[in-house]
């Protein structure tokens, strides 16, 4: 029972470790474009990498969102899965969503560094809020696996 909860700890701690990262990111970036102010690329290449993170952003977004949902899907298909591997499992795909939301926005940030164009922060920002509904909780995780009350009491 106490691996579980350290298990629930671990993706815990990992989530919050990616998105301080992230924020630490883009406020680096504030620094590094206030004390540098020229653009590193053309306009005409600004323009580009705008519709570039854009893209990059929606398809990490639906991207990730399918790939949890049918991986959880199939967990809970699974059968008598145990609960270990459920969690782990469950923190498998859990990872891989977050990678492709922190490397969308990891994109907008270097794109707002490389330009200066403070519309790559915006995008930077709304996916970080984004990637902030992703944290995992108990009840999320109850929620997504299906637990019964017994797994639920595991948990805790």
């Amino acid at each position: 029972m106490e691996n579980r909860k350290s298990e629930l700890k671990s993706l815990q701690v990992l989530y919050l470790a990616l998105l301080t990262g992230q924020v630490l990111f883009l406020g680096i970036s504030f620094v590094v474009v206030h004390y540098n102010d020229t653009m590193l690329i053309s306009e005409n290449f600004s323009r580009i990498f705008q519709v570039l993170a854009l893209g990059v952003a929606a398809a990490a977004f639906f991207i990730g969102y399918n790939i949890f949902k049918k991986r959880v899907q199939g967990i809970n298909e699974a059968g008598y899965i145990t609960l270990e591997r459920k969690i782990e499992q469950y923190r498998a795909v859990s990872i891989i969503r977050w990678a492709l939301m922190e490397g969308s926005t990891l994109f907008s940030i270097i794109g707002f560094i490389t330009t200066s164009n403070y519309a790559f922060v915006i995008l930077a920002a709304v996916m970080l809020f984004f990637f902030a509904g992703l944290n995992p909780t108990k009840d999320k995780l109850a929620k997504d696996l299906q637990l019964n009350e017994n797994e639920i009491a595991n948990l805790t």
